[in-house]
């Protein structure tokens, strides 16, 4: 699951490095970044949020209780209502951004993004449907192709990037439309793979409207599991908003800076989450107390040993990692530079981003649908708060600091809640755990600055050095940290080690 996703998270690099190349951070990039937003949001709220924790619980007890062939007949149940209402939201949304590029008076951006937005609103269709799909592999307990979905999408649009390699003469206008399509594409065999894997399991796509007890409890689990995850999508649509209010560049540099910080959130938490989801659903749909506690408190661990030392190795090697990975074509040293501090702002929320997600899928799997909705909606009303004070004496970096201190608050308050809802003995444990973390993390972070001193005082090319940051102190980072952990005694080393060397050595 790991390297799958690992896989995934490295073709969107490379296509974030390709797209900012080829359109640099001006107003084409930005465009389209505002434009994405929208069908990426609803790929957001409906693929990875509460799509997937209301389907994978319901579709669970449904294979355990009746069957395979069972979950499947349901399965189309969902699907064929799905498609009816993905293709309303996809209907409206393109009125929506065809208004907004019609509308007069606004600057050329808002015109430019409303027609992007009309083009790319159908792909939510496709990618909900893939997430339904992989959420019914992951009861089957298939990951590696549901893992591989964002793959599809990262090679089409690397596709769609290099074709003004081949026809040097578009436009920029010709090169965001073709990227469009590109997208487009990748939402397509997202679908057709998913679709596939599951036939091999035995299921027989149909349209079916027929009636299932168990729709009116996947829609009592997916109602307030939406409206929880709109909030936080509505959250990260509205700082994009401010930001791209602000000027050409903002959206398309805290995007960038975003993204990075997603790489090791995706390789490592995501993963670790996407594989305990369904045995925490199919723990507390028996009642097993004990083994749901401990596989959360494990996933707990796993995180924070994981996120915690990546987040301090991105912040002290993020000069080397911009400049030796971005700094091509249209993106030069002064968008590296004004790229630097809100990763660095970031970088921080890393850790307080995995867990907060770790908790809520905690609550999915119990079927509590409504503590984080409200948990949720205070987070939004803190950031948009925080924004609006802080992005105009700060501009961006102030949209980057409200949203960090509003996952804070929110990964507080989750903790709070699901421990006095279920009364976890483990947290002693996980104190322990974090302690070691943090001495670990501490050596890795001080040899790796001093290393990284060290280099900077080399008379070689910029690029040479920023290579050397990257290609040699992330490895020795690595090597001292796991180091630093085994010498501790850490409680979840095997497992540590186990990722850890998937990723680096195969």
């Amino acid at each position: 699951m790991a390297l799958s996703t690992a896989l995934s998270r490295v073709l969107g690099l490379l296509r974030d490095i390709l797209f900012f190349a080829a359109l640099g951070t001006g107003v084409y990039s930005s465009a389209f970044i505002f434009a994405f937003t929208l069908p990426n949001l609803f790929r957001r709220l409906l693929g990875e949020g509460a799509l997937t924790s209301a389907l994978i619980p319901v579709l669970t007890e449904a294979w355990k209780r009746a069957g395979r062939q069972h979950a499947f007949q349901f399965l189309n149940k969902a699907l064929t209502r799905l498609v009816l209402v993905l293709g309303l939201l996809s209907l409206l949304g393109a009125a929506i951004m065809l208004l907004l590029s019609l509308f007069p008076g606004l600057p050329d951006r808002w015109h430019l993004g409303g027609v992007l937005g009309m083009i790319l609103f159908p792909y939510l269709i496709f990618v909900c449907l893939a997430a339904a799909m992989a959420a019914a592999l992951n009861v089957a307990r298939r990951f590696i192709v549901p893992s591989l979905s964002q793959v599809w999408l990262n090679l089409a649009m690397i596709g769609a990037l290099l074709l003004p390699a081949v026809i040097s003469d578009m436009t920029f206008l010709e090169r965001v439309i073709v990227l469009c399509a590109g997208v487009l594409v990748g939402g397509v065999v997202q679908v057709m793979v998913p679709a596939w894997a599951l036939a091999r399991e035995g299921w027989e796509k149909r349209i079916d409207l027929g009636k299932d007890v168990r729709l009116d409890e996947f829609m009592l689990l997916l109602l307030p599991g939406l409206t929880g995850a709109a909030i936080t999508q509505i959250n990260v649509a509205v700082s994009r908003l401010l930001a791209f209010s602000l000027d050409e560049e903002a959206v398309a540099i805290l995007y960038l800076a975003n993204r990075l910080v997603e790489l090791p959130l995706g390789v490592f938490a995501i993963a670790v989450m996407t594989v305990i989801y369904p045995s925490l659903a199919s723990f507390a749909a028996e009642g097993s107390s004990r083994e749901f506690e401990a596989l959360f408190g494990r996933g707990f661990r796993l995180i924070l040993s994981l996120t915690v030392p990546a987040a301090v190795g991105l912040a002290v090697l993020r000069e080397p990692i911009l400049e030796l990975l971005f700094a091509w074509g249209l993106f030069t040293s002064r968008e590296v530079s004004a790229t630097t501090l809100p990763l660095l702002i970031f970088v921080t929320g890393l850790p307080f981003y995995a867990l907060s997600t770790l908790y809520i899928r905690g609550f999915h799997a119990r079927k509590d649908m409504k503590t984080p909705v409200n948990i949720a909606l205070w987070v939004f009303v803190l950031n948009l708060l925080l924004s609006l004070c802080l992005m105009v004496p700060f501009r961006m970096n102030g949209l980057a600091v409200a949203n960090v201190l509003s996952a804070a608050y929110g990964f507080l308050l989750l903790r709070h809640r699901l421990q006095s809802s279920v009364r976890f003995s483990s947290f002693h444990r996980a104190r322990q755990a974090l302690a070691k973390i943090v001495l670990a993390t501490f050596v890795m972070g001080v040899v790796v600055s001093l290393l990284w001193a060290g280099a900077q005082a080399l008379a070689i090319s910029s690029k040479s050095i920023s290579a050397i940051g990257v290609l040699v102190l992330i490895p020795v980072g690595v090597i001292v940290y796991l180091g630093c952990l085994q010498a501790t005694g850490f409680e979840d080393w095997d497992e540590v080690s186990i990722v850890v060397k998937r990723i680096f050595y195969r």
